[in-house]
């Protein structure tokens, strides 16, 4: 321990003498913990350094790891050491740290805590990934059991406003495949009597305005499919894309019209 530097330190909290602390100066962990416990505040710490016309200022330190309680030296930047000290000070004279800045942890338990936020993040991500599937599984039971089956009443009194925000829900996560596969094994008359259809089939009249696209009637609306290669996939972008508003007589008149 730097004894002399120690009475020094002392010397100049007190009688306020030239600065004990020189730029770029060694520090063993005793003598650090010597002057951290004996200074009576923190900006009495914060004193003993020198400035230098804002210059960076490294400093060779032991210091002590708040983990492992290994010693390691290494350079610390003034304000990091400063920082370290009055941590030291705070903990030998049993004051609550705050949030005081700390570098006292080593490399060794550094790598260790890395490794561990790193598990840590990939069990996180693992169970948000089965919550996920768990929740596109239910989603897709739900949309065939209540949305797919003919004349079906998924929501008993609710308009279909509510169900339409339902079933959107849904669709955004499900498993498109086994509902398109859902879709395709029915007969396409009952698909036609499906919540799903009588669903998507309002949202495409709503986007047409409630007008025939040919005639701007507003009368005897039907939805008609361009071409069917999407069927099956009516709820998705492309799906709603390839569907369009028309009336029975222009439905009857052009069918075809878009193949």
């Amino acid at each position: 321990m730097n004894q002399e530097l120690v009475d020094r330190s002392l010397a100049y909290t007190e009688a306020l003498r030239s600065h004990p602390i020189s730029i770029g100066m060694e520090f063993d962990h005793e003598t650090l913990e010597a002057i951290s416990s004996k200074v009576s505040q923190n900006k009495d710490i914060r004193a003993l350094f020198p400035t230098a016309n804002g210059l960076p200022i490294d400093y060779i330190c032991e210091i002590r790891c708040d983990k492992c309680s290994t010693i390691e030296k290494r350079p610390l930047k003034k304000t990091q050491l400063i920082s370290y000290m009055e941590n030291l000070r705070k903990k030998i004279l049993n004051i609550s740290s705050g949030e005081c800045l700390t570098v006292a942890t080593c490399n060794k338990c550094k790598d260790t805590e890395k490794l561990s936020e790193q598990q840590k993040r990939r069990e996180m991500d693992r169970k948000h990934y089965l919550i996920h599937q768990n929740q596109i599984q239910l989603n897709t039971e739900n949309l065939i059991k209540y949305y797919l089956w003919p004349d079906a009443k998924p929501g008993e009194g609710a308009d279909w406003q509510k169900l339409n925000s339902q079933m959107r829900t849904m669709v955004c996560s499900c498993d498109e495949e086994k509902i398109s596969e859902a879709i395709n094994e029915m007969e396409y008359g009952e698909f036609l009597r499906t919540p799903y259809w009588k669903i998507i089939s309002f949202e495409v009249k709503r986007k047409n305005k409630f007008k025939c696209v040919m005639c701007d009637s507003n009368e005897r609306l039907q939805v008609h499919h361009k071409n069917y290669s999407l069927h099956g996939y009516e709820h998705t972008h492309s799906g709603m894309q390839s569907l369009t508003c028309v009336c029975d007589e222009c439905h009857s008149k052009h069918h075809g019209h878009y193949e």
